[in-house]
């Protein structure tokens, strides 16, 4: 997974501000579930690279805090994580700031 430096840099100011006390690898975990929402944790465990537990750590420190929610799954089985509404702001934030850079 890539992600430029100044838009790390945005990403991590307004998750930082919106839920304090995150760490690093757990923001990582955050901006996989905006790129490729509604998969399973495995799944995300797999395009960050971190082991099962790890990511499973990640992802009850998201969910506590609110950035994220587990949902079943259209097959009823396996569990899918999603942008809660405190979530979804954080990429609307960074769009919004985005476009307000481009157009000075």
């Amino acid at each position: 997974m890539s992600i430029d430096l100044n838009s790390y840099e945005r990403v991590t100011s307004e998750m930082r501000k919106a839920a304090p006390g995150l760490t690093a690898e757990q923001m990582q975990t955050f901006i996989a579930i905006v790129r490729y929402g509604g998969r399973s944790q495995s799944e995300i465990g797999k395009v960050t690279g971190f082991k099962r537990q790890t990511t499973s750590r990640h992802v009850a420190k998201l969910v506590s805090v609110g950035l994220i929610a587990q949902r079943r799954g259209l097959d009823g089985r396996r569990r899918v994580l999603r942008l809660t509404a405190l979530g979804r702001l954080i990429p609307a934030t960074l769009a919004g700031a985005s476009k307000a850079s481009r157009s000075r």
